[in-house]
């Protein structure tokens, strides 16, 4: 089953099996550069209402064990890429780490969004790197 659920920054879809959400991804995103608060607090909402859906990926033993360490973030921390990498007992993966996350089938619910990289920068994001930005901001300002 699909579902659509229009978003300050786009169609998101939810493709659910079984009563899982298999796959949830953005579509058709909006500009995305002028958000406001507003456009946080929506999607904050959103959140709150579909974060009870048991969640269900497919992917190899190492991508799921880093989409598992994600969630266990606040929805406003930021982490870097080396963090997950430490917490999983291998500190030199960060590029499989990295990897890992790119290949996430469910956006913005695993909020990897909030991994950045150990410099400060944003990094990519599948999503594209401006919505990215958009996701790390607070009340205007980011959460770095």
């Amino acid at each position: 089953m699909r579902c659509n659920h229009e978003t300050p920054f786009g169609m998101f879809t939810l493709e659910l099996y079984d009563g899982f959400v298999t796959s949830a991804y953005f579509e058709h995103l909006s500009k995305i550069d002028n958000k406001t608060e507003s456009a946080q607090s929506r999607m904050s909402e959103f959140v709150r209402n579909t974060s009870s859906l048991p969640l269900k990926t497919q992917g190899t033993p190492f991508q799921l064990r880093v989409w598992a360490r994600i969630p266990k973030m606040g929805i406003l921390e930021a982490s870097t890429y080396q963090q997950p990498a430490h917490s999983l007992g291998v500190p030199a993966a960060v590029r499989a780490v990295a990897s890992a996350l790119s290949k996430k089938p469910i956006a913005y619910l695993i909020p990897c969004h909030r991994i950045i990289r150990a410099d400060g920068k944003i990094g990519g994001y599948r999503w594209t790197r401006s919505l990215k930005r958009m996701l790390l901001m607070d009340n205007g300002k980011f959460i770095l």
